[in-house]
């Protein structure tokens, strides 16, 4: 579905969850290179658009073209909890995007913990603010269409700022879940009408909620693209305290473990696995990294690269340092991870390196950035008296050289 946030998309998504299919919500805001790249992954079995994005996909139904006259015979279906829903894809923070497959099973319990902690009723008017690609806009679909409520759908485009503010007041906005990045830039004078605010995406800060915990509810969610949009939810936030990322949703399980996948004690800071039924089923055509980041728990556990400390509500302590990615300066070579640069210089007889991307010849797998954090495909140029032994058997979290080549002649 390569739609802007509009009535179309909400109603095409609910009619493709009728045939059993799963939808993959593309924003055509986003590059071109990009949307061609999640097509190629997703290979989906049709392409749903508007009139104005035609020309782009020539095969594509039209959500405003001529209405189809077809009988309309297929066979009903049976949707099962364990039918796939919907296909989003990661951000690529720590790598290529990759497609995160979401059954339906995971739905329910979101519903009603979004029901339940953030009040809503069938008097809330919930905006439809995150981006379709995103699995926040999940969230917003579900307060409403699930609880009898409101869903405010703006216009397309970007909405932040005054914008955002003058949007809120003048829709009569109850519930929303906006960025703490979006949150900055808006006063919250002005905007009584919105009673139960949602944080989520981002790390939310104590400032923050002293600007706007006072007078409504405020609630800081964490969820992966790997689980079915949130996992935890804080207690209504109050100024003066740093904002945990709350409690685990019903039937969500969450584990604080070390690097040796034993639960730290309490107090302690660990790295936060999460099981339950609203786990997605993997990633999309890559196996290996699905049995990577998909431990044995029951159910399926993906690891997730953020750091809690053990505490019966879970305070938020960053993200896990990703995959270095190497900085390039106009007309040099891409810049050595600090760990690399060592081990370079510990090489004998190496005078100087450069780190370049080697891809895997046609029809061979390789192993991807996201899939090794050690033991990556790199090329080093420098001088060296004789072929020195890699380093790369060295542990560390940082890619090192598995390829020593002469620098060109």
């Amino acid at each position: 579905m390569i739609l802007p946030r509009s009535a179309d998309l909400v109603v095409a998504q609910l009619a493709v969850q009728q045939t059993g299919a799963a939808h993959l919500p593309i924003d055509p805001d986003y590059p071109e290179q990009r949307i061609t790249a999640m097509l190629q992954d997703a290979r989906p079995a049709g392409i749903l658009t508007h009139r104005a994005l035609a020309e782009r996909y020539p095969d594509a139904l039209l959500t405003d073209g001529e209405p189809d006259t077809g009988d309309g015979g297929a066979a009903p279906v049976t949707v099962t909890p364990d039918h796939p829903a919907y296909l989003t894809f990661t951000s690529g923070s720590t790598g290529r995007p990759k497609g995160v497959i979401t059954p339906h099973r995971g739905l329910a319990a979101l519903a009603t913990a979004q029901a339940e902690r953030l009040a809503i009723d069938d008097t809330s008017r919930v905006l439809q603010l995150a981006s379709p690609s995103f699995d926040a806009s999940v969230m917003e679909t579900l307060m409403a269409l699930a609880t009898g409520a409101t869903l405010v759908i703006p216009e397309p485009g970007p909405l932040a700022g005054e914008l955002l503010g003058d949007t809120i007041a003048r829709r009569r906005i109850s519930h929303a879940l906006i960025p703490p990045t979006a949150l900055t830039g808006l006063e919250p004078e002005g905007l009584d009408c919105l009673r139960a605010l949602v944080v989520g995406g981002e790390a939310c800060t104590a400032p923050l909620t002293a600007r706007w915990a006072p007078g409504r509810r405020m609630v800081n969610a964490y969820g992966p693209t790997e689980a079915t949009a949130c996992v935890t939810m804080s207690a209504p936030l109050t100024p003066g305290t740093e904002p945990p990322i709350g409690t685990p949703l019903h039937g969500v399980r969450t584990h604080v473990l070390d690097p040796l996948l034993r639960p730290v004690p309490p107090g302690a800071t660990g790295e936060l696995y999460v099981a339950g039924p609203g786990i997605a089923q993997g990633y999309l055509g890559r196996p290996g990294l699905t049995a990577e980041r998909f431990t044995a728990e029951i159910g399926g556990a993906p690891r997730q690269p953020d750091v809690p400390d053990r505490r019966p509500r879970l305070p938020y302590g960053g993200r896990l340092p990703a995959l270095p990615r190497p900085r390039r300066r106009p007309g040099q070579g891409a810049r050595l991870p600090g760990r690399a640069r060592g081990d370079r210089r510990r090489a004998p007889g190496v005078a100087g390196g450069r780190l370049r991307r080697r891809d895997p010849p046609p029809g061979r797998p390789g192993r991807t950035p996201e899939a090794r954090r050690v033991r990556n495909s790199a090329c080093w140029c420098g001088r060296w008296a004789s072929r020195p032994r890699s380093p790369a058997r060295r542990p560390g979290r940082h890619p090192c050289p598995t390829t020593w080549c002469p620098p060109p002649s």
